[in-house]
C-alpha cells in the first residue's frame, strides 16, 4: 500500500499466517505474479466506455482471493510430496540404522576370532571399519553417512566454511506444510469467492482475532474528562460569541413626547397659541 494514501481510506481484506518464513515468502511470490497476470492478460471490451474497464481491472478482489486458494492448493500438493518423501527417508534411515546395528554386532565377534587367532592385519582392518560404523551411526542421518552421501544435518563444520565444494547449493530445502496456515478474513464470506479451500487451512475473523478492520480513531466518551483540545476549541468559539462588530449600530430609542417633528409643533402652535 502506498504510504501516500491515508490508513483510514483503506480497509484489509485478510491477513494470512503461514509456519515459516520461506513457505510464505514463495506465496507472496506467487501472488504478486498472478496479480501482473491480471493487470496485463486482459482483452479490452468493444462496448464499455474505458472509465468503466479501469474501474473493473483494479477491482481485483475477487481474483485475489481465488489467486489466494490456488497457492496454497499448489502448496498442499507440495506438502503431500514432502511428506511421502520424508517417510520414505525414514524408512531408509531406520533400515540402515538396523544394517549398521548387525554389522556392528559381526564386526565384534570378528574382532574377538582375529585375537584368537592372533591376526593383527585382520584385527586393525576391523576395527577401523567398527570406527567408520560408529561414527556413521552417531550421525543425525546415518543413511547418508554410510551409503557416502551429502547431507547438511552431518555437516560438522564451522557455519562460515559450509556451502564449499561439492556442498554447494545441496543444502537441504525447509519442509512445505499446511499446519499452521490461517487465514483471518474481514468478512469471513469473502472466502465463497473460491472454489475449494485446502482441508488443513483454518479460516477465522478478523474482529475476533483483536485486530481493527479499518483504522478508524477511537470514539470520544461523552461520559469521559474533557481534553485540552476540546477545551481550546470551546473557549474559541466563546471569544468569536463575543466579539463586538466592526461597524457598531445605534440602538433605537422609544420616542418620548418631547420628541415631537417640526409638523407637530406648528400644529400646537397654531391651537395652543404656543410651542411646547
Amino acid at each position: 500500500m502506498p504510504t501516500t494514501i491515508r490508513k483510514d481510506f483503506w480497509q484489509p481484506l485478510a491477513t494470512v499466517s503461514f509456519p515459516s518464513g520461506p513457505q510464505g515468502l514463495s506465496a507472496y511470490q506467487q501472488l504478486r505474479e498472478y496479480r501482473k497476470r491480471h493487470e496485463h492478460e486482459w482483452t479490452a471490451p468493444r462496448c464499455k466506455p474505458r472509465k468503466l474497464v479501469g474501474r473493473e481491472l483494479r477491482d481485483q478482489k475477487a481474483n485475489s482471493i481465488a489467486d489466494l486458494a490456488a497457492v496454497l492448493l499448489g502448496q498442499e500438493k507440495i506438502a503431500a510430496q514432502h511428506k511421502a518423501e520424508s517417510t520414505a527417508k525414514q524408512t531408509r534411515i531406520e533400515q540402515a540404522r538396523q544394517q549398521a546395528q548387525a554389522r556392528l554386532a559381526t564386526l565384534i565377534a570378528e574382532r574377538k576370532e582375529a585375537a584368537k587367532k592372533q591376526d593383527l592385519e585382520q584385527y586393525k582392518a576391523l576395527k577401523r571399519e567398527k570406527m567408520k560404523l560408529v561414527k556413521a551411526m552417531a550421525s543425525p542421518e546415518p543413511y547418508a553417512a554410510l551409503h557416502a552421501e551429502y547431507s547438511s544435518l552431518n555437516d560438522r563444520r564451522a557455519p562460515a566454511k559450509r556451502g564449499l565444494g561439492r556442498q554447494r547449493g545441496s543444502a537441504e530445502k525447509p519442509l512445505v506444510t499446511l499446519d499452521g496456515v490461517n487465514i483471518a478474513w474481514a468478512n469471513v464470506l469473502d472466502a465463497e469467492f473460491a472454489s475449494t479451500w485446502p482441508r488443513g487451512v483454518v479460516h477465522k475473523d478478523l474482529s475476533a482475532a483483536g485486530t481493527r478492520v479499518r483504522n478508524v480513531p477511537p470514539k470520544p466518551d461523552a461520559a469521559g474528562p474533557v481534553t485540552k483540545s476540546e477545551a481550546v476549541v470551546d473557549e474559541v468559539i466563546e471569544k468569536q460569541a463575543l466579539k463586538t462588530p466592526k461597524a457598531a449600530v445605534k440602538e433605537s430609542k422609544e420616542p418620548e413626547w418631547d420628541d415631537r417633528t417640526t409638523m407637530q409643533r406648528l400644529v400646537d402652535r397654531l391651537r395652543f397659541g404656543k410651542g411646547q
